[in-house]
């Protein structure tokens, strides 16, 4: 599927429902540079860099109870964009709707039949029954793969997903992707991990799947029997899926082989009965992500018996819905998914899980609203300066790099001066009219809003790419970097303090949404967006000797992050973690050059409680990464999460920086002035 570099995966929480309750979170530093009350100054800079800039925020922090992590940017950040939402979807949900807001009424049903437990309890009675029958009426495995189809539609993902994607290889236009699928656990270590930990989570797991066939209607023991029977299908998926670091090579997801290659690969799968119940009889153009996975997918249909595949079945489309349902569903997912998986202490207000659960549905509808209410004009016209400025910076570097030889040099010029910058909001926001609202019925929306997304995405195979679309809602505290657009994107949401702010000084907005776009960029020139030339297509326009220069130095980074450990004794992965850790470690050099050029000229700002402007520059972006995590949550990210852990996003990056040290007088030989730096950009 579609992959993009994003600057973070913390905000949007699963939609693990409840009643609502109280949480108590920390609220943002009242002002618009340096949190100088979060920092720990009995630590001195050069030993924990982490600890000096964030450590009095983490003692005095408790993660809230709805959470497994808490960050002083993102987190806080959101919870306020999270408030304003609600007041804007508890008003529409009265019918106290905005003319300027075109889905308002839309916005309001869904909210509305989301916000009461008890209409969510209507779901049980009057649509998982009619999803399970389904399941019940299959004779065949024609029949199974004919039904596959429709619910592809609804967002159960047996075995595989199906959808559309830009062609890597021909960035103009549109094909379809079939990939790997039908696993409810996080990854596919979760099964193959001999672990004790992993272990636990195994057998927790499949006693979750044998209580939710319970509460569905199935008797204890048979469920446990069956949940048994789930577990081996899952493993056997897991067992053939490829390892979470090959997936993060392009070429090893690109198989444009057509359905022709997918049936030889997997020949005893009835695909032309798939196919035809999604109207793609004759699809042209299918790449077909992980071969290997769908060669052991055609073994695994053939040699197990309707009976067991059924019950397979039935557990996804339990799952898909489990957290759209009554309270039994949602407190046994929780269970699971929020304590054992990440350590939660408790569900989140219903009211979050509701306005999250909107955002998911009707992202462009609600971002609409958010944009009226919260974006300034200003607020854009300084961040696209910053850009410019990072850009300028790039280009720079560029010049100054011995590895790089001239024809290398001149390509990545060309591809930096073409990067699109999207910042806010679309120019067009999305079009939910066929989208269908019952307010009594929060299932069915949500099973609506996916239908409609599942149809909008079959429409673009084979038709040219829409460069114009956006992968975010606007109200996001996110960013991205899109290989294939060969973009910048920047949501409205992130555009706002701690990050940034137009009348912050210049060492705050370059050290917060500074680094952010400068990490951005610079995913143009990881190892894997460098695979992506100037219209993103995935072409090698690397000279060798280049292409080795750079693998010599991204081998550093690896063995670095290598060595570092979370949760007690859990090893980051270097290899998996390299393009985020890539744009970490370029962003903030890129950002540091594009604020000593923006400082040019202006009057010094003074110290901050004894901080240099530039050592200002340096604390601003630490404290974007200020976070809280319970050990359940750093474990599985670790296994995950392609971003390394906050503390080592910025413990992993200074020292690697001549420049830091400059700025804090480190000597050589403490922990953030090894001596040795690694460098790529």
């Amino acid at each position: 599927m579609r992959f993009i570099l994003i600057l973070s995966l913390i905000v949007m929480s699963p939609f693990a429902l409840a009643r609502h309750r109280k949480a108590k979170a920390p609220k943002p530093a009242n002002n618009l540079g340096v949190d100088v009350a979060a920092m720990d100054r009995t630590v001195k800079a050069c030993d924990d860099f982490y600890q000096f800039a964030c450590g009095e925020w983490i003692r005095k922090t408790e993660i809230p109870a709805g959470y497994s992590r808490w960050t002083r940017s993102f987190n806080v950040l959101n919870d306020n964009n999270l408030a304003t939402l609600r007041a804007v979807l508890e008003k529409y949900g009265e019918g106290k709707l905005e003319p300027k807001v075109k889905d308002a009424e839309k916005l309001g049903g869904y909210y509305a039949s989301c916000s009461k437990l008890e209409q969510a309890e209507k779901g049980d009675k009057q649509v998982l029954p009619g999803l399970l029958a389904e399941v019940e009426k299959i004779q065949s495995k024609d029949e199974l793969f004919t039904s596959l189809g429709s619910w592809q539609k609804q967002g159960v993902g047996g075995f595989f997903g199906f959808g559309s994607e830009q062609d890597a290889k021909n960035s103009t236009m549109m094909i379809g992707v079939i990939d790997r699928g039908g696993m409810g656990l996080p990854e596919r270590e979760y099964y193959l991990d001999p672990s004790a930990e992993k272990e636990k989570l195994r057998g927790l797991y499949v006693a979750h799947v044998a209580k939710m066939l319970t509460l569905a209607g199935t008797p204890e023991k048979p469920a446990s029997e069956q949940a048994a029977i789930i577990m081996k299908i899952e493993t056997a998926l897991a067992t053939h899926a490829l390892k979470k670091e090959d997936r993060r090579d392009p070429n090893k997801v690109y198989h444009l082989i057509g359905v022709s290659g997918l049936k030889e690969l997997s020949a005893p799968v009835p695909w032309d009965r798939f196919f035809a119940a999604i109207g793609q009889d004759n699809l042209k153009g299918l790449n077909v992500s992980e071969p290997e996975f769908f060669r052991a997918l055609g073994t695994l249909i053939n040699e197990t018996d309707l009976a067991a595949l059924k019950t397979y079945m039935r557990w996804h489309i339990i799952h898909s819905v489990g957290a759209y349902l009554g309270k039994r569903f949602v407190d046994e997912d929780f269970n699971f998914y929020g304590k054992a998986l990440k350590g939660k202490k408790e569900q989140l207000p219903r009211w979050k899980t509701c306005v999250e659960a909107t955002t998911a549905a009707l992202g462009e509808a609600l971002g609409a609203a958010f944009v009226q209410l919260k974006f300034a004009g200003d607020s854009k016209a300084e961040a696209q300066r910053l850009i410019g400025n990072i850009r300028a910076a790039l280009e720079t570097d560029f010049d100054q790099l011995s590895w790089m030889d001239d024809a290398t040099r001149k390509k990545a010029k060309e591809k930096l001066a073409t990067i699109v910058s999207k910042m806010g909001y679309p120019d067009q926001f999305r079009d939910y009219s066929k989208v269908v609202i019952d307010r009594a019925l929060f299932v069915k929306n949500e099973l609506s809003a996916r239908a409609f997304e599942w149809e909008r995405g079959l429409k673009k195979i084979g038709k040219p790419v829409d460069r114009a679309e956006w992968f975010m809602p606007p109200h996001m505290v996110n960013a991205y970097y899109n290989p294939n657009l060969n973009e910048i994107v920047f949501p409205a949401g992130i555009l706002q303090t701690p990050f940034f702010h137009f009348a912050a000084p210049l060492a705050s907005n370059y050290g917060g949404i500074g680094m952010v776009i400068g990490h951005e960029i610079t995913h143009g020139f990881d190892d894997q967006g460098r695979q992506y030339d100037a219209e993103g297509n995935l072409k090698d326009w690397w000279t060798p000797q280049s292409s080795q220069a750079f693998d010599e130095k991204k081998a550093c980074l690896v063995k670095q992050y290598d060595g570092f450990t979370v949760a007690g004794d859990v090893h980051l992965s270097g290899a998996f973690t390299l393009g985020e850790n890539i744009a970490d470690l370029g962003g903030l050099k890129l950002a540091h050059a594009a604020y000593l050029l923006a400082r040019k000229g202006t009057k010094p700002a003074g110290t901050v409680s004894g901080l240099t402007e530039e050592q200002q520059f340096f604390v601003s972006f630490a404290q974007g990464w200020c976070t809280k995590s319970t050990p359940e949550d750093e474990r599985m990210r670790a296994a995950v999460d392609p971003h390394a852990n906050p503390r080592f996003r910025v413990n992993g990056v200074v020292p690697n920086m001549p420049q830091f040290q400059t700025a804090f007088s480190c000597q050589s030989g403490q922990p953030m002035a090894p001596g040795k730096h690694c460098a790529i950009w």
